[in-house]
């Protein structure tokens, strides 16, 4: 811990110039001071500074400022988030913990919620952003208000809800690759105490690989996303708020290319190019997903207390057809189907006013079912691979959360959830011969918080927590793995500090972590088929760092930096892609997608002409350290170390009626890999990409 401590230290000194330059400016103003950010990460809303836990914010309007649109974006902001994929599996980490198995029956670490009603499907972390109020990235273990599954931390989008105000917006972005992105905003009222609001985004671009076999460009993307709510008041005391939304993307894509070690594929005359955004294909780029739900939301105030149900149903689907050895041999492809369905009932009782003890109390009832088919033809063997599954998942939980304040100072939060989770699922497969097994698990955690805070003053908040979070064990239903495998949980300790300083010119919030992990799940996987083990134990320890800092009224610099250590404590086991070595004893190798560093910086410039028209720039950069994608720690299975730059140029009219923006993502066109898979079948390692260098321009026209 000392040496991170001694980091920190080196990093507050780093962002000292921004301390002095706003100690020596003018007097405050509204202008000069750092925006304050609402925030329901405890589920009840609060200013973010005054939430004693790690949390990360972005507003809509910080979201444009930085060009935003997705998660993976997302993830390139701040700290402690990384974004990686499988095939169109989402795989997100929050200091080191993420999602490992990617097809139904798992769970992924890192929760993603949407307007309080958790995703359960990894392939639909993809989404296009489309009017968000914000987003929250709440680090580390969240098992008393979130439960299962974040034990990692939640990515939260909150959408803007309907409102009186009659108001519209229309967008339009051009950029290279082809790329057309339209977005339309409508909303305002229906009568007296009914509200609503309709948007609609459509991203459309051409391919950033280029199929030299097929003579076409893949790796595009054509994304439709529509949201409609509706606001009623049904009284004073009573609203409910009713949302429908629908995304169908439909592409050539995610493609891979041959790794380091070129294997079976290429050895038999299958061809390979020098360059990484060229390559030749002999199968299908088809990636087709369906996405959709209604949420519904009533909040009744009582006398004392608040009342909240929040009801979710979701439709998930896709179909994703790829070449699975990136050459244009036929070796091995995928042709992968997977639909879902699920519903969600949480019930919330939450203390009103403010008075010393501050409590939260609620039920939560979870229910999917789901089916795949996956199918790998591999012709060299005179077979095709075939796993066809069913999978439910019942979950249910009741927590409580209460908070007391001793003095004006200091207080004191206890938490206790209890969840229980049941799988059941059967598979039938045809690995060169047919076979079927019947599955089923059943498991129970209790999931405690214990916290306490001390106000220095108004702006300066001292916290510690020790947190107990769970994730599900799982059915491996694509695999010949027949036994469910156990659930993981997670001790974790933090202390922290959150700071508005000099006159509310500088904000600067610091937290320092630890963690240990048993039964930790980890995936080992060859194309076809992929095995969950729970290893023995892990742990990790951190520290991350976030200031944002207003120099003067028009200038803005933020950035943040995560130092990351997290390692498998005791883990014993085989290397299938390695059988020859025996058992391996992995203590000490980091985790997989675990950068032992993050660090973003940014800078915002904003010129008020005589006119009143504004101009503003910005330019982010984000860095993060080597990562491996194995628990082996290969070399072959490594990603290098990236640097992002980002820049945005906008003038927006004197009233704000329109506004005209240029802007550029991953300037220096970093090659960024997003995933490294180890494939026993082609004996090699293929690989997925991030974006090029992208550029363009967004005219926005507000009525």
């Amino acid at each position: 811990m000392k040496a991170y401590l001694l980091t920190g230290a080196s990093a507050l000194a780093c962002l000292a110039p921004i301390a002095a330059a706003a100690q020596t400016a003018s007097g405050p103003t509204g202008s000069t001071q750092v925006e304050e950010i609402i925030v329901t990460a405890q589920k009840r809303e609060e200013s973010l500074q005054r939430t004693p836990i790690a949390i990360t914010a972005y507003s809509e309007k910080a979201l444009a400022a930085r060009t935003v649109t997705d998660v993976q974006g997302l993830a390139q902001a701040g700290p402690g988030l990384s974004y990686n994929k499988v095939s169109n599996f989402v795989q997100l980490s929050v200091r080191g913990i993420s999602l490992e198995q990617i097809n139904l029956g798992g769970e992924p670490g890192v929760a993603l919620h949407q307007d309080g009603v958790y995703l359960a499907r990894p392939f639909v972390g993809d989404a296009t952003f489309s009017d968000l109020a914000r987003v929250e990235v709440l680090r580390g273990p969240q098992g008393t208000l979130y439960g299962r599954n974040a034990t990692g931390g939640s990515v939260n989008l909150i959408s803007n809800e309907p409102s009186a105000d009659a108001l519209g917006r229309v967008s339009v972005t051009v950029g290279n690759y082809d790329r057309v992105r339209v977005e339309a905003l409508a909303n305002g009222p229906l009568g007296d105490r009914i509200q609503a609001r309709v948007s609609l985004v459509h991203d459309e671009r051409d391919g950033y690989i280029r199929d030299l076999k097929q003579g076409r460009r893949v790796d595009d993307q054509d994304v439709w996303s529509g949201r409609a709510a509706v606001g009623i008041d049904v009284s004073s005391d009573v609203r409910l708020v009713i949302t429908g939304d629908y995304a169908r993307e439909d592409d050539a894509g995610p493609i891979f290319d041959v790794g380091s070690i070129p294997g079976t594929a290429p050895a038999l005359g299958g061809r390979v190019t020098a360059s990484k955004r060229t390559l030749f294909l002999d199968g299908p780029a088809e990636n087709d997903v369906k996405n959709g739900g209604v949420t519904g939301r009533l909040a009744w105030k009582l006398p004392g207390v608040t009342v909240t149900s929040i009801s979710g149903w979701r439709d998930s689907r896709f179909r994703l057809q790829s070449d699975l050895d990136g050459t244009d041999f036929f070796l091995i492809n995928e042709d992968l189907r997977e639909d879902a369905e699920q519903w969600s009932q949480e019930l919330q009782f939450a203390s009103s006013g403010d008075g010393r003890l501050q409590w939260l109390a609620g039920v939560y009832a979870f229910t999917e079912t789901g089916h795949l088919d996956y199918r790998f033809p591999f012709p060299i063997a005179q077979t095709t691979i075939t796993f066809r599954a069913r999978q439910k998942t019942n979950a249910y939980a009741a927590y409580g959360q209460a908070s007391y304040a001793f003095t004006d100072k200091l207080k004191a939060t206890v938490g206790l959830r209890y969840s229980h989770d049941k799988k059941t699922g059967h598979t039938d497969r045809v690995l060169f011969v047919p076979s079927s097994a019947d599955m089923h698990g059943s498991w129970s955690a209790w999931t405690p918080k214990f916290a306490l805070e001390y106000r220095l003053d108004d702006d300066r908040l001292l916290y510690a927590s020790v947190a107990r979070g769970f994730k599900a064990g799982g059915l491996n239903t694509a695999s010949l793995q027949t036994a469910p495998y156990d659930p993981e949980y997670v001790w974790s300790g933090e202390v922290g500090s959150k700071n508005r300083l000099a006159d509310g010119r500088l904000q600067l919030n610091v937290s320092a972590f630890t963690y240990k992990y048993t039964d930790l799940q980890v995936n080992q996987f060859a194309v076809g088929q992929t095995f969950i083990t729970n290893a023995a134990s892990a742990k990790g320890h951190g520290l991350e760092v976030e200031a944002i800092g207003k120099p003067t009224a028009a200038l803005t610099l933020d950035g943040s930096l995560t130092v990351l250590d997290a390692t498998f404590d005791k883990f014993v086991t085989g290397d299938s892609f390695r059988p020859s070595l025996g058992q391996l004893d992995l203590s000490g190798n980091r985790l997989p997608r675990a950068p032992k560093f993050t660090a973003t910086l940014g800078a915002q410039y904003d010129w008020r002409l005589d006119d009143g028209g504004l101009i503003t720039l910005r330019g982010d950069y984000a860095h993060r350290s080597a990562v491996f994608f194995t628990p082996f720690n290969t070399s072959y299975a490594r990603s290098p170390a990236t640097d992002v730059f980002n820049a945005r140029l906008a003038y927006t009219s004197p009233k704000g009626g329109w506004q005209a923006a240029v802007f550029g993502r991953n300037l220096s066109n970093e090659l960024t890999i997003q995933t490294i898979t180890v494939s026993g079948i082609n004996n090699g390692t293929i690989e997925l990409y991030g974006p090029p260098r992208t550029y363009g321009v967004e005219l926005r026209r507000g009525f």
